[in-house]
Protein backbone atom coordinates (compact mmCIF):
# COMPACT_ATOMS: atom_id res chain seq x y z
CA UNK A 1 0.00 0.00 0.00
CA UNK A 2 2.98 2.18 0.75
CA UNK A 3 4.36 1.53 -2.52
CA UNK A 4 0.84 2.32 -3.99
CA UNK A 5 0.34 5.49 -2.80
CA UNK A 6 4.12 6.48 -2.99
CA UNK A 7 3.71 5.97 -7.09
CA UNK A 8 0.01 7.54 -7.47
CA UNK A 9 1.83 10.71 -6.36
CA UNK A 10 4.26 11.24 -9.25
CA UNK A 11 3.70 13.55 -12.19
CA UNK A 12 3.54 12.37 -15.69
CA UNK A 13 6.76 12.76 -16.61
CA UNK A 14 8.41 10.46 -13.31
CA UNK A 15 5.80 7.87 -14.42
CA UNK A 16 7.28 8.13 -17.69
CA UNK A 17 11.13 7.79 -16.34
CA UNK A 18 9.72 4.73 -13.95
CA UNK A 19 8.54 2.83 -16.87
CA UNK A 20 11.50 3.89 -19.32
CA UNK A 21 13.87 1.70 -15.93
CA UNK A 22 11.01 -0.80 -15.94
CA UNK A 23 11.65 -1.65 -19.47
CA UNK A 24 15.19 -1.29 -18.90
CA UNK A 25 15.57 -3.71 -16.26
CA UNK A 26 13.32 -5.97 -18.08
CA UNK A 27 15.97 -5.89 -20.80
CA UNK A 28 18.67 -6.79 -18.69
CA UNK A 29 16.93 -9.67 -17.01
CA UNK A 30 15.78 -11.04 -20.28
CA UNK A 31 19.07 -11.32 -21.51
CA UNK A 32 20.24 -13.22 -18.19
CA UNK A 33 16.92 -15.49 -18.91
CA UNK A 34 18.43 -16.08 -22.43
CA UNK A 35 21.99 -16.58 -21.47
CA UNK A 36 20.36 -19.44 -19.10
CA UNK A 37 18.82 -20.99 -21.64
CA UNK A 38 21.98 -21.12 -24.22
CA UNK A 39 25.33 -21.22 -21.28
CA UNK A 40 24.13 -22.35 -18.13
CA UNK A 41 21.74 -25.65 -18.14
CA UNK A 42 24.10 -27.96 -18.82
CA UNK A 43 26.63 -26.58 -15.97
CA UNK A 44 23.60 -26.53 -13.43
CA UNK A 45 22.72 -30.12 -14.51
CA UNK A 46 26.28 -31.42 -13.79
CA UNK A 47 26.29 -29.77 -11.02
CA UNK A 48 23.26 -31.54 -9.35
CA UNK A 49 24.64 -34.83 -10.61
CA UNK A 50 28.27 -34.21 -9.69
CA UNK A 51 26.90 -33.80 -6.15
CA UNK A 52 24.72 -36.59 -5.99
CA UNK A 53 21.56 -33.37 -5.43
CA UNK A 54 18.46 -35.17 -5.34
CA UNK A 55 16.42 -32.10 -5.99
CA UNK A 56 13.61 -32.78 -8.12
CA UNK A 57 12.08 -29.42 -8.92
CA UNK A 58 15.74 -28.53 -9.89
CA UNK A 59 16.35 -31.43 -11.92
CA UNK A 60 12.67 -30.70 -13.75
CA UNK A 61 13.87 -27.53 -14.85
CA UNK A 62 17.41 -28.06 -16.23
CA UNK A 63 16.56 -31.27 -17.86
CA UNK A 64 13.49 -29.75 -19.94
CA UNK A 65 15.46 -25.95 -19.90
CA UNK A 66 12.62 -23.52 -18.90
CA UNK A 67 14.69 -20.41 -18.18
CA UNK A 68 13.77 -19.36 -15.07
CA UNK A 69 16.63 -16.88 -13.65
CA UNK A 70 17.11 -14.60 -11.84
CA UNK A 71 13.71 -15.55 -10.23
CA UNK A 72 12.85 -18.95 -8.54
CA UNK A 73 10.21 -20.53 -11.49
CA UNK A 74 9.57 -19.97 -14.92
CA UNK A 75 6.52 -18.52 -14.17
CA UNK A 76 7.24 -16.41 -11.96
CA UNK A 77 9.96 -14.71 -14.91
CA UNK A 78 6.92 -14.66 -17.23
CA UNK A 79 4.74 -12.88 -14.84
CA UNK A 80 7.32 -10.13 -14.52
CA UNK A 81 8.12 -10.68 -18.29
CA UNK A 82 4.55 -9.79 -19.52
CA UNK A 83 4.17 -6.64 -16.97
CA UNK A 84 6.54 -5.28 -18.79
CA UNK A 85 5.54 -5.77 -22.90
CA UNK A 86 2.07 -3.46 -22.89
CA UNK A 87 4.86 -0.12 -22.22
CA UNK A 88 6.90 -1.43 -25.43
CA UNK A 89 3.68 -2.29 -27.51
CA UNK A 90 3.66 -0.50 -30.34
CA UNK A 91 6.63 1.70 -30.05
CA UNK A 92 9.80 1.52 -32.75
CA UNK A 93 12.57 2.44 -30.62
CA UNK A 94 11.90 -0.64 -28.12
CA UNK A 95 11.08 -3.19 -31.32
CA UNK A 96 14.61 -4.58 -30.61
CA UNK A 97 14.04 -4.79 -26.72
CA UNK A 98 10.11 -6.16 -27.34
CA UNK A 99 12.22 -9.06 -29.41
CA UNK A 100 14.47 -9.61 -26.46
CA UNK A 101 11.84 -9.96 -24.07
CA UNK A 102 9.73 -11.63 -26.17
CA UNK A 103 12.46 -14.06 -26.83
CA UNK A 104 12.68 -14.98 -22.80
CA UNK A 105 9.14 -15.27 -22.11
CA UNK A 106 9.25 -17.84 -24.73
CA UNK A 107 12.27 -20.13 -23.25
CA UNK A 108 9.81 -20.33 -20.17
CA UNK A 109 7.53 -21.98 -21.65
CA UNK A 110 5.22 -20.27 -19.68
CA UNK A 111 1.44 -21.70 -21.01
CA UNK A 112 -0.33 -19.38 -18.07
CA UNK A 113 1.68 -16.28 -19.08
CA UNK A 114 1.25 -16.48 -22.56
CA UNK A 115 -3.05 -16.38 -22.53
CA UNK A 116 -2.86 -13.87 -20.03
CA UNK A 117 -0.69 -11.53 -22.16
CA UNK A 118 -3.14 -12.66 -25.20
CA UNK A 119 -6.53 -11.52 -23.46
CA UNK A 120 -4.56 -8.66 -22.36
CA UNK A 121 -3.62 -7.44 -26.14
CA UNK A 122 -7.14 -8.10 -27.16
CA UNK A 123 -8.14 -5.51 -23.99
CA UNK A 124 -5.33 -3.35 -25.31
CA UNK A 125 -6.31 -2.79 -28.75
CA UNK A 126 -9.96 -2.98 -28.35
CA UNK A 127 -9.64 -0.05 -25.96
CA UNK A 128 -7.80 1.89 -28.44
CA UNK A 129 -9.31 1.41 -31.51
CA UNK A 130 -12.67 -0.18 -30.31
CA UNK A 131 -12.66 -2.37 -33.41
CA UNK A 132 -10.64 -5.18 -34.64
CA UNK A 133 -8.04 -4.37 -37.61
CA UNK A 134 -6.61 -6.91 -39.74
CA UNK A 135 -3.08 -6.22 -38.16
CA UNK A 136 -4.43 -6.69 -34.37
CA UNK A 137 -5.67 -10.45 -35.77
CA UNK A 138 -2.50 -10.69 -37.51
CA UNK A 139 -0.86 -10.35 -34.36
CA UNK A 140 -2.93 -12.32 -32.46
CA UNK A 141 -2.54 -15.23 -34.43
CA UNK A 142 0.46 -15.13 -34.09
CA UNK A 143 0.65 -15.00 -30.38
CA UNK A 144 -1.73 -17.93 -30.17
CA UNK A 145 0.54 -19.93 -32.67
CA UNK A 146 3.21 -19.64 -30.29
CA UNK A 147 1.18 -20.84 -27.43
CA UNK A 148 0.50 -23.69 -29.63
CA UNK A 149 4.11 -24.42 -30.45
CA UNK A 150 4.54 -23.89 -26.26
CA UNK A 151 2.45 -26.47 -25.42
CA UNK A 152 3.49 -29.43 -27.76
CA UNK A 153 7.35 -28.58 -27.02
CA UNK A 154 6.21 -28.90 -23.01
CA UNK A 155 4.06 -32.14 -23.54
CA UNK A 156 6.50 -33.99 -25.94
CA UNK A 157 9.95 -33.16 -23.38
CA UNK A 158 9.40 -34.65 -20.24
CA UNK A 159 5.54 -36.00 -18.78
CA UNK A 160 6.45 -33.73 -15.71
CA UNK A 161 5.81 -30.95 -17.78
CA UNK A 162 2.74 -31.84 -19.17
CA UNK A 163 0.21 -28.90 -19.11
CA UNK A 164 -2.63 -30.96 -18.43
CA UNK A 165 -0.79 -32.35 -15.55
CA UNK A 166 -0.18 -28.87 -13.76
CA UNK A 167 -3.90 -28.17 -14.17
CA UNK A 168 -4.64 -31.05 -12.40
CA UNK A 169 -2.35 -30.12 -9.97
CA UNK A 170 -4.10 -26.71 -9.78
CA UNK A 171 -6.84 -27.46 -9.81
CA UNK A 172 -6.45 -29.70 -6.34
CA UNK A 173 -4.82 -26.84 -4.83
CA UNK A 174 -8.01 -24.71 -5.33
CA UNK A 175 -9.96 -27.98 -3.61
CA UNK A 176 -7.90 -27.52 -1.15
CA UNK A 177 -8.15 -23.95 -0.45
CA UNK A 178 -12.39 -24.23 -1.08
CA UNK A 179 -12.01 -26.27 2.11
CA UNK A 180 -9.93 -24.34 3.99
CA UNK A 181 -12.16 -21.39 3.41
CA UNK A 182 -15.16 -23.48 4.62
CA UNK A 183 -13.96 -23.75 7.67
CA UNK A 184 -13.69 -19.86 8.18
CA UNK A 185 -15.52 -18.16 5.58
CA UNK A 186 -15.58 -14.45 7.38
CA UNK A 187 -12.33 -13.58 8.33
CA UNK A 188 -10.35 -16.45 7.09
CA UNK A 189 -7.14 -17.69 8.50
CA UNK A 190 -4.96 -14.95 9.07
CA UNK A 191 -2.44 -13.18 6.46
CA UNK A 192 0.41 -15.45 5.81
CA UNK A 193 -1.53 -18.33 7.18
CA UNK A 194 -2.21 -20.01 4.25
CA UNK A 195 -0.40 -23.06 3.64
CA UNK A 196 -1.32 -26.43 1.99
CA UNK A 197 0.62 -30.12 2.19
CA UNK A 198 2.46 -29.39 -1.15
CA UNK A 199 2.63 -25.47 -1.67
CA UNK A 200 2.52 -22.56 0.54
CA UNK A 201 0.49 -20.73 -2.50
CA UNK A 202 -3.01 -21.68 -3.56
CA UNK A 203 -2.04 -20.58 -7.72
CA UNK A 204 -5.37 -18.15 -7.44
CA UNK A 205 -4.60 -15.26 -5.80
CA UNK A 206 -8.55 -14.31 -5.23
CA UNK A 207 -8.88 -17.91 -3.44
CA UNK A 208 -5.78 -17.04 -0.82
CA UNK A 209 -7.09 -13.72 -0.36
CA UNK A 210 -10.35 -14.91 0.75
CA UNK A 211 -8.88 -18.15 2.72
CA UNK A 212 -6.56 -15.88 4.47
CA UNK A 213 -8.47 -12.50 5.10
CA UNK A 214 -12.21 -14.07 4.43
CA UNK A 215 -15.15 -13.07 2.70
CA UNK A 216 -14.46 -9.28 4.38
CA UNK A 217 -10.94 -9.12 3.31
CA UNK A 218 -12.04 -9.97 -0.61
CA UNK A 219 -14.58 -7.94 -1.09
CA UNK A 220 -12.48 -5.17 0.52
CA UNK A 221 -9.73 -6.26 -1.62
CA UNK A 222 -11.87 -6.42 -5.24
CA UNK A 223 -14.03 -2.85 -3.92
CA UNK A 224 -10.18 -1.30 -3.81
CA UNK A 225 -8.89 -2.45 -7.36
CA UNK A 226 -12.27 -1.97 -9.08
CA UNK A 227 -12.08 1.55 -8.26
CA UNK A 228 -8.31 2.05 -9.12
CA UNK A 229 -8.62 0.61 -12.04
CA UNK A 230 -11.85 3.21 -12.80
CA UNK A 231 -9.64 5.90 -12.08
CA UNK A 232 -7.05 4.66 -14.75
CA UNK A 233 -9.81 4.16 -17.26
CA UNK A 234 -11.33 7.76 -16.73
CA UNK A 235 -7.65 9.08 -17.30
CA UNK A 236 -7.71 7.36 -20.60
CA UNK A 237 -10.53 9.10 -21.72
CA UNK A 238 -9.88 12.61 -20.14
CA UNK A 239 -5.75 12.76 -20.15
CA UNK A 240 -3.99 13.74 -22.92
CA UNK A 241 -1.60 10.91 -22.14
CA UNK A 242 -4.17 8.48 -22.39
CA UNK A 243 -2.06 6.46 -24.11
CA UNK A 244 -0.02 5.72 -21.20
CA UNK A 245 -3.01 5.07 -19.24
CA UNK A 246 -4.41 2.74 -21.81
CA UNK A 247 -0.62 0.52 -21.31
CA UNK A 248 -1.02 0.67 -17.46
CA UNK A 249 -4.42 -0.29 -17.42
CA UNK A 250 -3.45 -3.02 -19.95
CA UNK A 251 -0.46 -4.09 -17.58
CA UNK A 252 -3.12 -4.28 -14.35
CA UNK A 253 -5.54 -6.66 -16.23
CA UNK A 254 -2.30 -8.83 -17.14
CA UNK A 255 -1.32 -9.10 -13.82
CA UNK A 256 -4.73 -10.03 -12.08
CA UNK A 257 -5.59 -12.66 -15.25
CA UNK A 258 -2.02 -14.18 -14.52
CA UNK A 259 -2.77 -14.55 -10.98
CA UNK A 260 -5.83 -16.56 -10.87
CA UNK A 261 -3.63 -19.26 -12.28
CA UNK A 262 -0.23 -18.26 -10.27
CA UNK A 263 0.87 -17.41 -7.75
CA UNK A 264 2.99 -13.73 -8.45
CA UNK A 265 1.00 -11.53 -6.39
CA UNK A 266 2.31 -13.35 -3.47
CA UNK A 267 6.14 -13.00 -4.97
CA UNK A 268 7.53 -9.24 -3.88
CA UNK A 269 9.68 -9.15 -6.46
CA UNK A 270 7.03 -8.98 -9.27
CA UNK A 271 3.82 -7.83 -7.10
CA UNK A 272 5.80 -4.16 -6.31
CA UNK A 273 5.79 -3.55 -9.71
CA UNK A 274 2.34 -4.34 -10.03
CA UNK A 275 1.82 -1.93 -7.04
CA UNK A 276 3.60 0.75 -8.82
CA UNK A 277 1.75 0.40 -11.85
CA UNK A 278 -1.71 0.41 -9.93
CA UNK A 279 -0.41 3.73 -8.27
CA UNK A 280 0.66 4.93 -11.54
CA UNK A 281 -2.85 4.95 -13.20
CA UNK A 282 -4.45 7.10 -10.39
Amino acid sequence: LLTFLIFSSFTIEQKKDIINTFILSSLVISILAISQYFLDFSHLFNYLKKYSINYSFGIKYTQIKRSFFPFITPNALAGFLILCIPFILEEKRFYLILFIISLALVLTQSIGAFISLLLGLIIYFYLKNKKFSLKIIKTLFFISLVIIVVFFIRHNILIESNTLLSFIRRLDYWKQTLSLIQKHPFIGWGLGNFDLISTRYSHNFLLQILAETGIIGLTSFLCFIIICLRYTYLNIKNSSDNILYLKLITANIIFLIHNLIDFTFFLPEVSFFWWAILGMGI
